[in-house]
C-alpha cells in the first residue's frame, strides 16, 4: 500500500470489528492481525513523515504513538486477542493522527516551511 491507497473507511471499519465484536477464531484472528499490522505500519510511515511538522502536545503525542506502535509491531506474534485488540486500538490512535493533520504533499509542505523527511523511518526514530 502506498499513501495513495490509505483507506481511511476500511482502517476504521477493521479497527471498530476487532475493538468491539466478539473474539475472533484462530484463523480470522490471525487473518485480522496481518491486515491491521499492514495498515499500522502504512499510517506509521505516513504520521512520522508529519511529525516534524507538527508542533507541542500534538508533535508529542505523535512520536508516543509511533513510539509504541514500533514496539507492539516489534512484539506481534498473532498471539491472543488482548495483542489483536492492541494492534486495533494502535492502528485507530494513528487514523485519528493521520486524518487530524491532513495530506500533504512536498508542494504543500514547501508551502508551509519544511518538505518531507527523506525517510519516514527517520522521523519514526526520533524522540524528544
Amino acid at each position: 500500500m502506498t499513501a495513495e491507497e490509505v483507506d481511511a473507511e476500511q482502517i476504521r471499519q477493521t479497527c471498530e470489528h476487532v475493538l468491539w465484536a466478539e473474539p475472533p477464531p484462530a484463523g480470522e484472528r490471525d487473518r485480522l492481525g496481518a491486515l491491521l499490522a499492514e495498515h499500522a505500519r502504512l499510517l506509521a510511515l505516513e504520521v512520522a513523515s508529519r511529525v516534524p511538522r507538527m508542533r507541542g502536545e500534538r508533535q508529542r503525542t505523535a512520536q508516543h504513538v509511533l513510539n509504541h506502535t514500533r514496539r507492539i509491531l516489534d512484539q506481534r506474534t498473532n498471539g491472543p486477542e488482548s495483542d489483536l485488540w492492541d494492534l486495533a486500538a494502535q492502528c485507530r490512535a494513528l487514523l485519528t493522527l493521520y486524518l487530524a493533520h491532513g495530506s500533504w504533499t512536498n508542494g504543500q509542505a514547501a508551502a508551509v516551511g519544511g518538505a518531507l523527511p527523506k525517510s519516514a523511518a527517520d522521523a519514526i526514530g526520533k524522540r524528544r
